[in-house]
This record gives structure tokens, sequence and C-alpha cells, in this order.
């Protein structure tokens, strides 16, 4: 059966300790073999009476996080950072290209998060991967 969805491409994660940096001054860290970026926004109750019998809501809160297995690069320049700020509890700015197209400045998702898992396996017979989250913190942008 034909289809039309978007063939996989293959991501990668950008991250800087500078929380106002440039897309362009960020460090390439790891290369992506899987990712997904989870963005909700909260609903507020706001039925009443005059609501006819139907429930009403408004848009709360908003927040995103991005969990991704990943090719783990133990010498990437990148990736030092990223632990650094794990043990600091700092936040990290963040480029995540993952995207459906092969512009590397196209369909980005920009916003600063901070890392709450890092986690590498040890296979004696395969490529060492590794695994990490983020929860942003403040608003998720996207490129046009």
């Amino acid at each position: 059966m034909a289809t039309k969805a978007l063939p996989g491409r293959a991501g990668t994660l950008y991250f800087s300790t500078n929380l106002s940096a440039a897309t362009s001054a960020m460090t390439k860290t790891v290369e992506l073999r899987d990712a997904t970026l989870t963005v909700n926004r909260k609903t507020i109750d706001v039925t009443m009476h005059d609501s006819s019998g139907w429930s009403e809501f408004l848009h709360g809160i908003a927040d995103w996080k991005i969990a991704a297995k990943v090719n783990y690069f133990s010498t990437a320049a990148g990736l030092k950072p990223v632990v650094q700020q794990l043990v600091a509890s700092a936040p990290l700015s963040l480029r995540a290209s993952i995207q459906s197209t092969t512009a590397l400045n196209k369909a980005l998702f920009i916003g600063n998060a901070k890392v709450t898992k890092f986690e590498k396996s040890l296979p004696t017979d395969k490529e060492i991967l590794g695994t990490i989250e983020l929860v942003g913190t403040g608003a998720l942008s996207r490129t046009s």
C-alpha cells in the first residue's frame, strides 16, 4: 500500500552552555538513533452553568521534553558539557535537528533544557549506545 509517511532522517543534537548562544555557536554532540520530542499543553476547566451541558477548556501551561537513543562517542568534545551540566543541574541551550528535511537550518526545534538522564551501554560485541533525556525549561521554538 502506498504511503505518504516521511522517511526517517539522520538527526543530531547540538548543545551550548551559553543560554543566549545563536544556533550557529552550538556544538554537535551525538548522532541520534531514535528521538521523541513531546510537547504537552495542560487544560484549564472553565465549565460553568452556561456551558449547556458541555465541558469547556482553556489552554494552560505547556511543557516539552526529548528522549533520545544516541550513538555514543566517548571522544566527542560536545559530550563533556552534557555530563557536566547533568552533575551541576544547570540548563543547556539546545538545538535538536529532528526534522523531515536534509536542510540543516530548516525545521529545527530550539530551546533551553536540563539533562535529566544520561546513560550509556557497554556491550562487548557491538557499538556503544547511549540514552539521553532532557526536560525543557522555558519556551520551545521552531525555525521555518
